[in-house]
């Protein structure tokens, strides 16, 4: 997963530690100029593995801008091929509003009992296009293969 840039101040190293933490990762690969993730990391050794790189002589900065144009690109080539596929409401995994992007995944495996469920292999993204209550319907606008044998279930990202 790549993270934000976010990394200045108490509430962004706050942040870092509990996104960390909240996804579980096998590895945290922390990509550095010097020494900047050092109060994050700091935290995490002994709990993940770290790896820490320098980041790229040829990596340059982007403004705010050339970022959110080049995140369009890339959902707008994602989309391109998308069409709207029908899901059940029951196969949601909570009720987001229409336009959502969600994540669709293979299976549900049932959680400890205390609302932990644990997802399959993600097989895409979705958009989240009309909840159409009166038939239990949800429509997502998806190129992913919805298809997966054992049913779908979308969870926002």
């Amino acid at each position: 997963m790549d993270s934000t840039g976010w990394i200045e101040g108490e509430d962004a190293e706050r942040f870092k530690r509990f996104e960390i933490k909240a996804i579980d990762p096998s590895i945290v690969i922390a990509i550095e100029k010097e020494d900047e993730l050092g109060q994050i990391i700091q935290h995490l050794n002994g709990i993940f593995e770290v790896i820490k790189l320098r980041i790229s002589g040829e990596a340059r900065s982007r403004t705010r801008e050339e970022r959110k144009a080049l995140r369009e690109e890339a959902y707008n080539k994602y989309f391109r091929a998308a069409e709207d596929s029908v899901f059940e409401l029951s196969t949601l995994a909570w009720l987001p509003e229409e336009g959502t992007i969600g994540g669709l995944f293979d299976r549900i495996c049932e959680g400890n009992g205390e609302g932990e469920d644990e997802y399959g292999e993600i097989q895409g993204l979705g958009i989240l296009s009309k909840l159409d209550y009166g038939r239990g319907e949800a429509v997502v606008f998806t190129p992913g293969d919805t298809d997966t044998g054992d049913g779908a279930t979308i969870r926002r990202i």
